[in-house]
This record gives C-alpha cells, structure tokens and sequence, in this order.
C-alpha cells in the first residue's frame, strides 16, 4: 500500500517532496516490524536524504529520521553505524531545543547495550 503511495507521490510531484519521505519511513517502519531489517534500513536512509534535502539538518523531522536509522542499525546489531546516528540526532536535537534532554535515558542505555562504556559516561554527567 505504501509502495503504491509513494509510486503516485512521485509521478505527481517528483522525488523531493515530504509526503514521499514520510511514506519511506512508515515503510521502514513497517518492514522493521515484519522482521525485513535491511530493507527498514533501506527505506530509512531515502527518508532521511530526503528530509535533509528538503529541511536541511538542523529540522525536527531530519533528526528524527536519524534517530529512526539508528535504532535500526540497533536491531541489526551494526552498533558502530547505530552510534553514529544516534549521536548525530542528539547533536542536531541540541541544536535546535527540544526533547534532547528526554531521550538521554534511551541513549544511555542502548550504550550500555552494546558496551560502549566511554559514551555513556558522557550522558551520566550531564
């Protein structure tokens, strides 16, 4: 169903639009939860070029669509690529205010998860 959106999205209005990329993140979304974690990620990354290209990096939906590709990169267990993403989300949610400080508890303890000590010894100061 979402495929078919995003086939109608773009013979409409072209690649660049953000009704497009939010049909590419409900589609990670759902193939994360049908178990199909390569294709999530996939779709995650046209969401997030696609945000970017249209609010740039320091907007809201962007460095939502970073934290998204991290937490599958997570479940994928490429916790190197799940850093980086989700440290880039932070980073842009310090950014521009907002609900950084409510997410440190995630990010902490998906650290510990992966036995990233050094990092989290970052957030236990903060």
């Amino acid at each position: 169903m979402f495929q078919t959106c995003i086939q109608i999205l773009l013979n409409l209005y072209g690649p660049n639009k953000k009704e497009i990329a939010f049909c590419y993140s409900k589609l990670a979304q759902v193939n994360y939860r049908l178990a199909k974690i390569d294709q999530a990620i996939l779709f995650q990354k046209l969401a997030a070029k696609t945000f970017k290209k249209i609010f740039g990096d320091d907007h809201y939906q962007t460095t939502h669509a970073y934290l998204h590709q991290g937490l599958f990169y997570f479940g994928a267990q490429l916790y190197k690529k799940a850093e980086k993403y989700l440290m880039k989300s932070l980073y842009f949610k310090f950014l521009i205010g907002g609900e950084a400080v409510n997410i440190f508890h995630v990010f902490q303890f998906l650290f510990k998860a992966f036995s990233n000590y050094s990092s989290t010894l970052i957030f236990k100061w903060l």
